[in-house]
């Protein structure tokens, strides 16, 4: 049978179910116990590579979370501004302010990309409001410089955890590690075929070798009903977790709508009830003049 040869794309749990399952062999039959020490050593390597994986991955975690935490500052930030100026132009959402900073979108629609867009925006927006001469938009343009420096680190955090994790994969310590094993497999199944053709292998099986190590086509002649089974209940708990995982974002993202609806909903509400009220003063002032006569 071919031995198997494993690749960069390979899941380092299978690496080491491999590895495992070939010590486990060698300690289990007097003639292999010479290999078990160079085994051992290739299951010494996993542990040091997975945990470097295992480092990396939490390295991108927490830049996605520092990412989306960025994002969160930026929109409550458009919503700041947004207010800001509907305060300071009478709440015309027509005003050549209000429009020179939010075009013809709504604020829920600059926030909608997670930064990006919504990041070069905000970005476009941080001089003129330092040149602002009114100072409320002066300190929002301070505090959206910070943020965009912020968001600018925490995509560049990424994006450099990213390229780690890749060049880990790719040309780093996985792949060494994947190359050796691979040689390391190779030159024990050598030593293993040789066996059965000294004097201490005598009566020994010819595919004796193939016996260290898992091979597609062994595997796939012991497929049973009990290890089918085994395999689906595998899958269906996977499934089961990114089933969760996936209603979790869903409900964070119809929650995040729905806030930013309810927040549209009321400026509008707040804009028609600034108008009226200062349309009720007006009425007054013109009433209280009326009667001074």
């Amino acid at each position: 049978m071919p031995l198997r040869t494993f690749d960069i794309n390979e899941d380092p749990e299978v690496l080491r179910d491999e590895v495992l399952f070939t010590v486990g062999k060698c300690e289990g039959h007097k003639l292999t116990q010479p290999y078990v020490a160079a085994c051992v050593a290739n299951l010494d390597g996993w542990q040091m590579v997975f945990g470097k994986h295992l480092s990396l991955r939490d390295k991108i975690s927490r830049a996605e979370s520092r990412v989306d935490g960025a994002d969160d500052e930026l929109d409550t930030f458009v919503d700041e501004v947004a207010t800001t100026l509907l305060l300071t132009n009478n709440n015309d959402r027509s005003s050549a302010e209000y429009r020179q900073y939010m075009g013809s979108k709504q604020p829920s629609e600059i926030k909608r990309p997670l930064l990006g867009q919504e990041l070069e925006t905000v970005r476009g927006w941080i001089a003129p409001l330092q040149a602002s001469p009114n100072a409320l938009l002066q300190t929002l343009g301070a505090r959206g410089e910070a943020l965009v420096n912020e968001a600018d680190a925490a995509v560049k955090a990424l994006a450099t955890a990213q390229q780690e994790y890749r060049a880990f994969r790719l040309t780093g310590e996985y792949s060494q590690f994947v190359e050796k094993l691979n040689a390391d497999r190779k030159a024990l199944y050598g030593a293993l075929s040789k066996i059965p053709h000294g004097p201490e292998g005598k009566g020994l099986p010819g595919d004796f070798a193939d016996r260290f190590f898992r091979h597609e086509t062994r595997r796939n002649k012991k497929v049973t009903v009990d290890s089918v089974q085994k395999q689906i209940t595998t899958l269906e708990a996977q499934l089961q977790g990114l089933r969760a995982t996936l209603d979790e974002l869903k409900k964070k993202e119809a929650e995040k709508q729905a806030a930013s609806a309810e927040r549209e909903t009321l400026e509008a509400q707040l804009a028609q009830a600034e108008k009226l009220r200062a349309e009720a003063e007006k009425q007054a002032e013109a009433i209280k003049a009326k009667l001074k006569k």
